[in-house]
């Protein structure tokens, strides 16, 4: 009897850890739910073929901060400190067009072009990476920034939206089962913005293979 309790309340723990997509299967605009996937929502227009092309045209990204509290906030540092200046804002998005780019691979003989259009919001860095204010004592962090992601693949002649996805990015993560932590600053951190969007590009290219 008591084996079988046992039994019986993990398959409840198990149940109730369970997450269940409440996305609907089909969009608006005729995409279909991929499910599983590896991503928090993948939707597909059926047929796509990524193979088909070659350029790749990238729209502005709006990007968004996280109002999470900072439990250990290093002192005399608003949250402005951790938010980018127009030229951060620039290197942000340079970093990850570049990345994407390298990761997407695109079909050199193709003929087709592709417009990018993300979204980031809840973006948040784990320590300031601006120079004049580090702390190297308290720029240790087992990841640099992380952030909620939606890209629509969009084919430029048509117009027609092909993919449209959403997940959870973080850049500079060795894990948190790791005991080392790595040195934060803004030449480490352009480095994981463009490592992270290569790793981004890549995994949307496969969405359709």
């Amino acid at each position: 009897m008591k084996t079988l309790c046992l039994a019986l309340i993990s398959a409840l723990l198990l149940s109730g850890c369970m997450t269940h997509s409440t996305a609907p299967q089909q969009s608006d605009d005729g995409l279909q739910l991929v499910s599983p996937s590896n991503f928090d929502t993948l939707y597909l227009r059926p047929g796509t073929d990524f193979s088909r092309y070659s350029t790749l045209q990238f729209e502005t990204m709006p990007l968004s901060y996280s109002d999470e509290r900072r439990p250990h906030k290093l002192p005399n540092l608003s949250d402005k400190d951790f938010q980018f200046s127009d030229k951060e804002m620039g290197y942000f998005q340079e970093r990850a067009r570049k990345g994407f780019s390298a990761g997407f691979d695109k079909t050199n003989d193709a003929q087709g072009q592709l417009i990018v259009r993300s979204s980031i919001s809840e973006l948040y860095l784990t320590a300031p990476i601006k120079n004049s204010i580090i702390q190297p004592d308290k720029s240790f962090v087992q990841e640099s920034s992380r952030m909620v992601i939606t890209t629509e693949l969009v084919d430029a002649n048509s117009q027609q939206v092909l993919l449209r996805a959403t997940d959870k990015l973080k850049t500079g993560d060795i894990g948190t089962n790791s005991n080392n932590l790595s040195r934060m600053n803004s030449v480490t951190y352009w480095q994981d913005v463009y490592r992270e969007f290569r790793s981004w590009g890549s995994r949307l290219k496969s969405a359709s293979q």
